[in-house]
């Protein structure tokens, strides 16, 4: 399925998720920080986004190319289940592959979430 997310973002909202956006992108988490490092200039072989806007959310990560996102889950999101899961059925909808995860193993485990990205992008 070819993804549908561009021009997605609900226009009535946007110039709200567009300041908080800039301003997750200037206050990245340590974790968010750390990754983006290993994405950011092709360092994969595509051109990821962060803090990219999908119709009413703001997604951590986004590759265009292959439509995935990659989320950088903190201990909130063990909070919002729920809401994480409506989430990812939206976004799924509109053609997208969703990667997530924790602080944790990005902080001490870099190379196998890096890894997992590759293998992911290779599909």
């Amino acid at each position: 399925m070819k993804p549908r997310v561009l021009n997605s973002a609900k226009k009535d909202i946007y110039p709200q998720l567009k300041q908080l956006s800039a301003e997750m992108k200037a206050k990245p988490t340590f974790a968010e920080a750390l990754l983006w490092e290993q994405l950011k200039g092709k360092c994969l072989g595509v051109n990821f986004r962060r803090q990219h806007i999908i119709d009413r959310f703001i997604v951590d990560f986004y590759c265009l190319e292959k439509a995935m996102i990659i989320e950088v889950d903190g201990s909130i999101h063990q909070k919002q289940q729920e809401e994480d899961h409506q989430r990812e059925t939206l976004l799924r909808e509109l053609g997208c592959f969703i990667l997530r995860f924790t602080n944790e193993e990005i902080e001490t485990n870099m190379e196998s979430v890096l890894s997992t990205i590759r293998k992911w992008l290779t599909l």
